[in-house]
This record gives C-alpha cells, sequence and structure tokens, in this order.
C-alpha cells in the first residue's frame, strides 16, 4: 500500500499486477499487468521505491524492471509503466530492500547483491559473496 492509503497494488501467483486506487469508498481496478510477461520469467515480488509513485518488480530469472505511474497517451488517469531496467542477478531475485531516503535499492540472493539507483537507471555496487564453511 502507497504512504498515502489512496492505492494498493496485490500480486497473484501467476505473477500479475494489479493495481488498485480507492475512489471515496470503493476501490477500483485501474490496471493489470505481468511485467516480464515478454521475457518469459515469473515475478517473485516487487516494492514501492521512496516516494510511492515507482515500483521495483523482480523476477525468479534475476530481471530487474522498474515501473512508474504516469499518464499514457489519451488516458486521464496514471498507470504503472516501465521506465528502468536493471542487469539480472544471477540465481533469481530473494530479497529487495528500498532505501528510506532516495530512489536507491538493493536487490540480492544467497549468492550476491546489486545496489541500484532508480534515478539514474545505474547499478552503484555489485557483489558475489563467497560461501564460506564454518570449522
Amino acid at each position: 500500500m502507497a504512504g498515502t492509503a489512496d492505492s494498493l497494488i496485490v500480486s497473484t501467483r501467476e505473477g500479475d499486477l494489479f493495481y488498485l486506487f480507492r475512489n471515496g469508498d470503493t476501490w477500483e481496478l485501474r490496471q493489470r499487468f505481468l511485467p516480464f510477461e515478454d521475457l518469459g520469467s515469473r515475478l517473485s515480488g516487487f516494492g514501492f521505491l521512496f516516494g510511492d509513485v515507482s515500483i521495483v518488480a523482480y523476477s525468479d530469472g534475476g530481471d530487474v524492471r522498474v515501473f512508474s505511474l504516469f499518464f499514457k497517451e489519451g488516458e486521464k488517469v496514471r498507470t504503472f509503466g516501465q521506465t528502468k531496467e536493471f542487469p539480472k542477478l544471477d540465481g533469481g531475485v530473494t530479497h529487495y530492500l528500498a532505501s528510506q531516503r532516495n530512489k536507491s535499492f538493493v536487490v540480492a540472493n544467497d549468492h550476491g547483491f546489486v545496489l541500484c539507483y532508480a534515478t539514474t537507471e545505474t547499478v552503484r555496487k555489485r557483489m558475489d559473496l563467497i560461501p564460506t564453511t564454518i570449522v
């Protein structure tokens, strides 16, 4: 749910995202989309970015995309459209953490992580985690 409590995004097992908007006393469905339909990857999770007008969607295949709210040509309400794409994270994405201060975020798994900055669509840090054996 967005910080303004006027919108909600829900995912399904199939990987669809539903964008709901509060209109008075009811919730209306504004949009339904599959973030990775063109890639054949399945959504493994998503989360809002700072400001609640963009979401980061990530897949079981390691794909990472940012979708932002904007007015598409001829439409009267804002809906989500893809605005950014980041390099894949090998092994899929299992963890996501958004900054509370800016539009940076981390996607990770048991093998590594990527620190991304959505505003400029840049990777600030990428690190592989080397497994260690505890003796």
